[in-house]
């Protein structure tokens, strides 16, 4: 699995490769002291990503000098810039503390320019580097910061890189349904954003997990998918994916098949010296023949034991040594299967010890997981109760406002009330001083039953209308009675309530009277009076 984290890794930080031509142009710029300062420090910013894998060391030089002749001239930017490039050179030559000190530097710098794009590149840098450590706990730290502030940009594509490095380290620590779930997600932005490469990248990492989790018929769909984007001559692609195709059709019970991409495996990983996936193929190779050519499964499984050993991969050690120990046993070379039985012990042991390493950064992600899970409920149950608070706060605001508001309207009517009834006593006692033509008592709503002649003509001239039966009607008895009722008033005069109601509305709008709540006395004492006025 290393290998693959390694060269998705380094795929996702490195350029595109730079021709000897264009290096010496970038050199006569670098060298030409009378072009403009960002076109010297882009040169050297590019001759050092050109660099950085075959001379590392040039590489760096280069970086340095972008780095002090910015900080000369105050180009902040090119600093930080050039910061990162040291630290991902760093990475390469496996000096770790130098480079995460040169790229904690760019990133604060990047912080500080307030470029948070920027400094979500060396976040994945950073994430690449503890990566490459196997601190896998701090490199996932450094991934979901990148992460989170590619998506927040909106940057999809690039916030999808950093979800296929994160999946690399679940792939590592074999916790594959989160890998697939990351994974997933990464290749529906690379799909987005028309991506081929990186899709294609995700795609063999999906099969992979796939065949971790069993599902081989779905590991050999995203296989096929893989040999319709591959170009025919990427061999180190198509190594991968060789060897992923048989290994998925060796568990559906076609090993005629697997037999034959295994072989087409080996060819392609020894043009392109990769070296665990060759040890892979010779090995299940050799698992395949061992029974039918046992010499010929021998011969793979020494090879592949040999490739292990040069590349230190203690999986592929273990596998061969313990593939060697029964075939020599089969074969009664007693010697050489107890050094292989040995081999394999000794290599199981050291493997049983980083399998032991890895269950403890998956609880410690687990821990850290479990903190985080805490803190969001800890923080929801605080949004809730203060949501709560906020309720309890709006029932008793809404509460006391209502308790205002009704004691508002309750003194407004109760002094209305006490208005009109002084308002009806004034009117009484104005209309009882017209009835007797002398001064009435004050504030006494009481009225003499002693009988008014209204004058009809009177009226009628002051309002300039005719009064007709019904309202001439209404006008007497409202003089008897100021106080009765619309029904009432109706019924003395065979009229209907709608009647007796158009009837006093009429008699208002003539004799002008509004703005009270007591229309009826005030039409009784303006008749009263006009009748009455000399």
């Amino acid at each position: 699995m290393k290998s693959i984290i390694a060269l998705l890794a380094i795929f996702f930080v490195s350029a595109p490769l730079i021709s000897q031509s264009h290096r010496d142009s970038l050199y006569q710029i670098w060298n030409d002291s009378s072009q403009h300062d960002t076109t010297r420090l882009n040169a050297a910013y590019d001759l050092a990503v050109a660099l950085r894998t075959n001379n590392p060391d040039s590489a760096i030089w280069f970086s340095e000098w972008e780095y002090y002749y910015a900080s000369q001239n105050q180009y902040q930017p090119q600093r930080a810039r050039a910061l990162n490039t040291i630290g991902i050179i760093l990475t390469y030559t496996d000096e770790l503390l130098r480079a995460e000190d040169y790229l904690n530097r760019a990133r604060k710098m990047y912080l500080q320019l307030g470029d948070t794009s920027k400094s979500a590149f060396v976040d994945n840098n950073l994430g690449n580097l503890f990566l490459r450590g196997s601190h896998y706990v701090q490199a996932l730290r450094h991934y979901q910061n990148g992460y989170e502030t590619f998506e927040k940009l909106g940057q999809n594509e690039r916030a999808g890189i950093i979800l296929g490095n994160i999946s690399l380290i679940y792939m590592e620590i074999e916790e594959y349904d989160l890998a697939l779930k990351n994974l997933q997600k990464s290749l529906q932005y690379a799909i987005e954003a028309q991506n081929q490469v990186s899709e294609v990248y995700k795609r063999i990492n999906i099969a992979i997990v796939q065949r971790e989790l069993g599902n081989h018929n779905l590991a050999l769909e995203e296989n096929y998918i893989i040999d319709s984007l591959l170009e025919e001559d990427n061999y180190r692609l198509r190594g991968i994916l060789n060897e992923n195709l048989a290994i998925s059709l060796i568990a559906l019970g076609d090993t005629t098949k697997a037999t034959l991409l295994f072989m087409k495996g080996i060819e392609m990983n020894r043009v392109v010296n990769n070296k665990k996936q060759l040890s892979n193929c010779l090995i299940n190779l050799g698992g395949i023949v061992k029974s039918s050519f046992p010499d010929s499964a021998i011969s793979l499984a020494s090879e592949a034991l040999e490739v292990s050993t040069s590349s230190g991969n203690l999986d592929e050690i273990c596998r061969s040594s313990e593939l060697l120990y029964e075939l020599y046993k089969a074969k009664n070379q007693t010697t050489q299967a107890l050094e292989m039985l040995e081999l394999f012990e000794t290599t199981r042991d050291s493997i049983d010890i980083e399998g032991a390493q890895k269950e403890l950064i998956r609880q410690e992600l687990q821990r850290e997981h479990n903190i985080e899970k805490q803190q969001q409920e800890q923080a929801f149950n605080e949004i809730l109760d203060l949501e709560k608070r906020n309720q309890r706060r709006m029932v008793i605001f809404l509460f006391f406002s209502g308790l205002l508001v009704v004691s508002v309207f309750l003194a407004v009517l109760k002094r209305r009330r006490r208005s009109s009834k002084i308002e009806i006593a004034n009117l009484m006692n104005e209309i009882t001083k017209l009835k007797e033509n002398k001064p009435a008592p004050e504030l006494s709503i009481s009225i003499e039953e002693q009988e008014v002649h209204l004058d009809k003509s009177r009226l009628e001239y002051h309002i300039g209308a005719k009064l007709n039966p019904s309202d001439w009607g209404i006008l007497q008895t409202l003089c008897k009675d100021p106080f009765i009722l619309n029904k009432d008033l109706a019924d003395q005069n065979a009229l209907s309530l709608e009647g007796a109601s158009s009837s006093l509305r009429k008699m208002y709008r003539l004799f002008k009277i509004s703005g009270t709540s007591n229309k009826k006395i005030v039409l009784v004492k303006e008749a009263i009076r006009i009748s009455l006025d000399n």
